[in-house]
């Protein structure tokens, strides 16, 4: 009996040993889902935080495209605007003399047509002529209006800019485009036979 009492006290004492174990590892256990819960929390949030970096990086390229798009855009803009006063700066020389580059024509009171976009045509007096340009006397105009002028003699329609006002005196500058210069060379024949008719 003595035995026997002695092996069920062993029994009970490995009983207490397992059972601290167990609880010990249910403790482990319970941290581990505790960390793997953590972690997985974690997890989520950097993925939303990643999320949110990319949206933002997409926001930025498409600024920094637009940034790119309106700079060329400028670039452009910016070279268009330097040959304008490049050639008017030119035009200015031509009409001061200091580089005629076109022999002018008197036209003796002859009239054109001018039409300045969204405007009622005007009559002009021209006072010369040449393949450049044009002198006209008409109300004073701003420098660099475009203006529809009607060449005198039927020869038709060119485009010219301002390039200088002196009072009631208006000289434009012509396009050097072959059409444009085909019709000049028309008007400054019809002038000169005019003028030999005369």
């Amino acid at each position: 009996m003595n035995e026997i009492g002695g092996i069920i006290r062993r029994m009970d004492e490995i009983s207490a040993t397992i059972a601290a174990a167990v609880e010990q590892q249910g403790v482990t256990t319970r941290e581990i889902a505790g960390s793997v819960q953590a972690v997985s929390g974690a997890t989520a949030s950097a993925a939303q935080a990643m999320s949110h970096v990319v949206e933002a990086a997409d926001k930025a390229g498409d600024i920094s495209r637009n940034v790119e798009s309106g700079a060329t855009e400028i670039g452009r803009e910016a070279d268009a605007l330097r040959v304008k006063v490049d050639q008017s700066l030119d035009a200015v020389r031509d009409d001061s003399g200091e580089r005629r580059r076109f022999e002018r024509l008197a036209a003796d009171g002859v009239s054109v047509s001018l039409r300045v976009r969204g405007e009622t045509p005007a009559r002009a007096v021209v006072r010369d002529l040449s393949r450049g340009g044009i002198a006209v006397i008409s109300r004073p105009l701003p420098i660099g209006c475009q203006v529809e002028i009607e060449l005198p003699g039927g020869s038709g329609t060119v485009q010219g800019e301002v390039v200088r006002v002196e009072g009631r005196m208006v000289a434009f500058r012509f396009g050097e485009d072959s059409a444009t210069l085909t019709r000049v060379d028309q008007a400054i024949r019809e002038l000169g036979a005019q003028r030999a008719a005369a």
